[in-house]
Formats: structure tokens, C-alpha cells, sequence
């Protein structure tokens, strides 16, 4: 399952629900991830469309994606 955003709790939490591991902690998988190298940052800044008609066009997308997956 692909995360862009968020925090450690995301990736832990699934890897429980999945069964990779029995339990996990937020802030050790924060620590093995700067042990190894891997950067985990929080989003810092947001963008936002210009476009005018950005929410007509996200509602379309979003219900075009939610009759796809019925």
C-alpha cells in the first residue's frame, strides 16, 4: 500500500495489519529508519490548485472513482 504523506504510525500500523510483524512501535520504526538511512519527513508545506474549477473537477474524479471500485 503506497503512503506519500504522513507519519511513521501509517506504515507500522499496516505492517501489523498485514502480519509482517506482531506489534510496532511509531517511534522505533522512526529509529530503524533513521538507522538505516531512510529519510521519513513530514509534509511541510500544502499546495492548492489555481484552477477554477479544481472542486467540479475533483468531485468527477472522486465519484468516477468511487463507481470503479463497486
Amino acid at each position: 500500500m503506497p503512503f506519500s504523506t504522513g507519519s511513521p504510525a501509517k506504515p507500522a500500523d499496516f505492517m501489523v495489519a498485514e502480519g509482517v510483524v506482531d506489534d510496532s512501535s511509531h517511534q522505533g520504526l522512526r529509529v530503524l529508519l533513521r538507522e538505516e538511512g531512510v529519510p521519513f519527513q513530514r509534509m511541510k508545506t500544502w499546495k492548492i490548485s489555481r484552477d477554477p474549477d479544481y472542486a467540479t473537477k475533483k468531485a468527477r474524479v472522486g465519484h468516477l472513482y468511487a463507481i470503479s471500485r463497486r
